[in-house]
């Protein structure tokens, strides 16, 4: 299911559509996305791998980066996240 969201942070805010899946265990966020609403991002100490349900790894299976906390408002209550 796709649905309308706002991000906000400090004192940015920006719509953007999203893919709800109520099964994944963490909040992610297309780096060329973030990067083109000039969300700050954050270098991990050490890369999340990221896999299927059936233990596969998924497209580079490294995430090296997060977003600052975002404020998503959108589907149901405000609900802070950071997103990878």
């Amino acid at each position: 299911m796709v649905l309308p969201i706002s991000l906000s942070w400090n004192s940015s805010q920006h719509s953007a559509p999203a893919l709800i899946d109520s099964g994944a265990a963490e909040d992610l966020i297309n780096l060329h996305l973030a990067r083109q609403l000039q969300i700050p991002l954050v270098t991990l100490d050490s890369p999340l791998s990221v896999t299927a349900l059936d233990s596969k790894p998924l497209g580079s299976n490294a995430i090296t980066q997060r977003t600052i906390p975002l404020q998503e408002n959108g589907w149901d209550a405000p609900e802070k996240s950071t997103c990878c």
